[in-house]
């Protein structure tokens, strides 16, 4: 006769070996919504970074089956990634690129973004979460980039007056009605307003050459400070001062990639014409470059395109 054993299974535990994301449930609570008003029904806008920038007033859609960005037409791969660190996430999207008019947001993270990221919205809080190695991650949407952009949709239309009536009171009059404000011009693609920066101090890295400073916070407490001059002054060495310091960077560690479809045709642009400032940056900068041998001169060259400009943070 064959003896029989019942086993009861209670529990069962994902081997670690195999799951890289935490296994942390994703609950939304009463306080997640704290300080989120919800009569008007905001839609779910975010910040996130696309490529090597952050962008804003990005628009979570769950009804969307395709991820989109506003620009000219076409495709396009590229990472994006949410949340704080630690518990942040990069996930590589096909962006489907579109030009529209009067759309008020940046891109559109629909279907494919929340399913790579494996991401849970909740409209009511106004907030993303999502799983990663070292927890949930969370992403908290604005309403005032969501209300920003219901106000561009209708900047440039008619507005129109809304009357309430009661049985003891009559229509207000059509000069009481409260109206988009005319000077409220936002362009789709504008950045939010500069902060105001935090007050610096300049320390010297370098007691035989004063002139190669670094810029702290001054609102530092003097053990942090003390600490932070140290081990600047201990690595001054990885600094570059000058266009001559700056030997290169082995592609093994990090190189630069142009997300470019190899199915168009590069297109030579045209010359652009910058005014007698920017010219003398210009030729400043690439009589630098060269003499550093950085940027070597190309005849004949099969595409080209215009420098561009940026300022630095100290308005050089």
């Amino acid at each position: 006769m064959e003896a029989r054993r019942d086993l009861e299974v209670n529990s069962i535990e994902p081997d670690p070996k195999i799951i890289k994301e935490g296994w942390d449930p994703i609950v939304f609570t009463e306080a997640n919504s704290h300080g989120v008003d919800v009569r008007p029904n905001d839609a779910l806008v975010i910040s996130a970074r696309i490529g090597h920038r952050e962008v804003h007033r990005i628009l979570i859609d769950n009804g969307s089956s395709a991820d989109i960005l506003s620009a000219s037409l076409g495709t396009v791969k590229l990472p994006v990634k949410i949340g704080k660190a630690p518990c942040q996430k990069t996930v590589l999207l096909d962006f489907v690129v579109v030009d529209t008019e009067n759309w008020p947001y940046n891109a559109l993270l629909g279907r494919p973004f929340l399913n790579k990221a494996k991401a849970v919205t909740a409209t009511y809080a106004l907030m993303m979460k999502f799983p990663t190695e070292y927890g949930v991650g969370v992403v908290k949407g604005s309403q005032e980039m969501a209300r920003r952009a219901n106000l561009s949709v209708y900047k440039d239309r008619e507005v129109h007056q809304v009357y309430t009536v009661t049985a003891q009171q009559e229509a207000r009059e059509p000069e009481e009605q409260a109206e988009v404000p005319k000077d409220f011009e936002l362009d789709p693609r504008e950045e939010p307003e500069d902060r105001e920066d935090e007050p610096t101090q300049e320390v010297a890295l370098d007691p035989e050459d004063p002139g190669r400073t670094v810029k702290v916070g001054a609102s530092l407490s003097v053990h942090v400070k003390t600490l932070l001059v140290t081990l600047l002054r201990n690595y001054k060495d990885v600094f570059a001062w000058s266009h001559e310091d700056m030997l290169g960077v082995d592609p093994k560690v990090i190189s630069h990639h142009l997300s470019t479809n190899p199915e168009f045709r590069p297109v030579v642009q045209k010359r652009r014409l910058f005014n007698p400032e920017r010219s003398v940056a210009i030729k400043k900068e690439v009589e630098k470059l060269l003499s550093s041998g950085s940027i070597r001169e190309v005849e004949y060259p099969e595409w080209v395109a215009n420098v561009m400009l940026v300022k630095k943070k100290n308005k050089q």
